[in-house]
C-alpha cells in the first residue's frame, strides 16, 4: 500500500518535532518504521520542498532540515560546548602529566650545586609551573 504526500508530511513534522538536523534519508527511514507503507524518494522531495515552502520546516543547507532556526542554533551551542569542555580536559591532562614529568626531574636537584646556565633553567621551569598551575585552574 503507497502512502500519501499529506501522510509524508504530517511523518516529517513528528520527527523534526526534536532538536536535530536531518536528511531525506532520515526522513526516509522514519517514514519506513512508522507507517510501514510503500513511498519514494520523490514523494519525501516534494512534502520537503512544500514543508520548506510553507515554513513548517527550515532549509539548514543542501539536503538537511531542521525544525527551525533557533533549534539549529542551540544545537550547534550545545556541540560546541561539549567540544570546548573535551578540549579543556585534554589540556588538563597533558599539563598535568607535564608537570608530574617536571617534578621527578627537578624534584632531587640541589640549586646550591648548581652554575649558573642550570639554574636559571631550573628557576625558568619554577615559572613554568606556575603557568601551568593558572592554565589548569582555568580549564576546571
Amino acid at each position: 500500500m503507497k502512502i500519501s504526500t499529506a501522510e509524508i508530511k504530517m511523518l516529517i513534522k513528528e520527527c523534526v518535532g526534536s532538536c536535530g538536523i536531518y536528511t531525506a534519508a532520515d526522513f526516509g527511514n522514519y517514514i519506513s518504521l512508522n507507517s510501514g507503507k510503500d513511498f519514494t524518494r520523490s514523494q519525501i522531495s516534494g512534502a520537503l520542498a512544500q514543508l520548506v515552502d510553507t515554513k513548517d520546516i527550515v532549509r539548514v543547507g543542501r539536503g538537511l532540515y531542521s525544525k527551525d532556526a533557533k533549534s539549529i542554533s542551540n544545537r550547534s551551542a550545545i556541540s560546541r560546548n561539549e567540544t570546548e569542555n573535551k578540549l579543556q580536559k585534554e589540556i588538563y591532562d597533558a599539563l598535568s602529566k607535564v608537570e608530574k614529568d617536571l617534578a621527578k626531574v627537578t624534584g632531587s636537584i640541589n640549586i646550591w650545586e648548581l652554575d649558573g646556565e642550570n639554574f636559571e633553567i631550573v628557576a625558568k621551569i619554577r615559572g613554568l609551573k606556575k603557568s601551568i598551575e593558572e592554565i589548569k585552574n582555568q580549564c576546571n
